[in-house]
């Protein structure tokens, strides 16, 4: 149904705000919504699972993506018909051609993508924001290279670490999170096509990393230190009972909602080279990667430079007894270069003036003001009604049974549901982050 509009109360809209994977994205999208709500919109979060049937009965004046293709195509324009603004926040960030295009792509599940029907595209850095201009005909000024809200200066703080070695898992590829057999993937990949050769190598790259990763942590808990694994977002963390049950009390699976609170507790992180390193970098604690000692590498020379930067941050030991040794060695220094420090702001667009998070919210705040709307305290109750009872829907699924794919651990582990899932400390305190703005329409 569609809702009516009544001049009720002063508001610049609702706004829908899609997290695509839990532990990804739900502290820098509550962060955003902190943000937006300050300005005096109503914000909604809606999960993988509840966005598409949330949308089919409520059209919200902002609908804030994770990327081009969360909705299909039709359902895309028909949201623009209804003069909803669509934005993409984007939540993997790339620096070269095939990451960018596989983002971006021109055509989803056989559909093709109109990206005239977005009002807005925020971008982790310039090269993605160029190559969309000249590859999907988005205008300038609809592109915006305003950094991750994952890097927001908001969502930093000061913290006491502790003696604990932190193992950053990156194996998602093994261990997916829905726990679909590898089959399922490799019916749909094409060998023959290059842009799929990321995959077989991650497969070989991550199989080996795990068996690398074990062997490491066993040699720490042999000297009584306490591991703590931080599983890739995109993992199902179930399967580490495995390791629980293989190593005891001393090891650890964490299960905060971001990074930033995993690194409070550990004093070092070691784990295959990828993004991931960035948010220990800046923090200060000392990184070890495995990158020498894996045997298997990516084959595509632009992802090779692109994690040959991140290693920067690093050491690079030659072997597991080295790696171990550097784990465990009391004050180990932290890492700074140069080099790394200019690349990670030109691919987070760290030295932008204007914070990602008040970017986001200043480009849709000149929207709607210049759209000049109002919304009614029935639409934004009727919403609310609706997105608490999709999500508690979903749990009754989840502990029913009635659709197998949805077990109540998928449902926990990886995907946001308010009834499950309540705010951390961290992003409680973003609610003393903004000052609360009474707006006139």
């Amino acid at each position: 149904m569609q809702f009516i509009m009544k001049n009720i109360s002063h508001s610049r809209g609702i706004v829908v705000i899609h997290v695509d994977a839990l532990r990804r994205e739900i502290t820098s999208a509550w962060l955003l919504a902190n943000k937006l709500k300050s300005e005096g919109f109503k914000v909604i979060l809606t999960s993988r699972i509840t966005t598409r049937h949330f949308l089919r009965f409520c059209t919200p004046d902002i609908f804030i993506a994770s990327y081009v293709f969360t909705l299909d195509s039709s359902e895309l324009h028909r949201l623009a018909e209804e003069n909803t603004l669509i934005y993409i926040n984007e939540v993997e960030g790339t620096d070269h051609e095939d990451g960018v295009s596989t983002t971006y792509p021109d055509v989803f599940n056989h559909e093709k993508l109109d990206y005239k029907i977005f009002a807005g595209v925020f971008t982790w850095n310039e090269y993605s924001r160029k190559w969309l201009i000249e590859n999907r005909c988005l205008h300038p000024t609809d592109i915006h290279a305003s950094g991750s809200i994952r890097q927001s200066k908001y969502s930093k703080r000061q913290f006491d670490r502790s003696k604990t070695i932190g193992i950053l898992s990156r194996f998602e590829i093994i261990n997916t999170f829905d726990g679909r057999h590898p089959f399922s993937n490799l019916l749909d990949i094409n060998p023959e096509d290059h842009r799929n050769q990321w995959y077989f190598d991650r497969c070989a790259i991550d199989s080996e990393a795990f068996a690398i990763v074990c062997q490491i942590i066993e040699k720490i808990i042999d000297k009584g230190r306490v591991v703590s694994m931080r599983p890739h977002p995109n993992e199902n963390p179930e399967p580490y009972n495995l390791l629980k049950k293989r190593f005891g009390f001393n090891f650890q699976v964490d299960d905060s909602y971001t990074i930033n609170e995993w690194l409070e507790k550990v004093c070092v992180v070691i784990g295959t080279t990828s993004t991931g390193f960035v948010e220990p970098y800046i923090a200060g604690i000392p990184i070890i990667t495995i990158s020498d000692i894996l045997t298997n590498k990516y084959r595509n020379n632009a992802v090779a430079t692109l994690l040959d930067n991140f290693d920067l941050a690093a050491y690079k030991p030659e072997n597991i007894e080295i790696a171990a040794e550097l784990c465990l060695r009391e004050n180990l220094i932290p890492k700074i270069s140069k080099p790394l420090d200019s690349f990670l702001n030109s691919f987070y667009n760290l030295n932008t003036v204007v914070d990602p998070v008040d970017t986001i919210a200043n480009v849709i705040k000149q929207q709607i003001k210049t759209n000049n709307r109002l919304i009614s305290i029935y639409k934004y109750i009727t919403a609310l009604i609706l997105v608490h009872s999709l999500d508690l829907l979903t749990v009754i699924i989840a502990l029913s049974r009635l659709r197998p794919s949805l077990t109540f651990n998928l449902l926990k582990n990886y995907h946001y549901n308010r009834f499950i899932h309540s705010p951390s400390l961290l992003m409680r305190s973003f609610k003393n982050k903004f000052e609360k703005v009474r707006l006139l329409p």
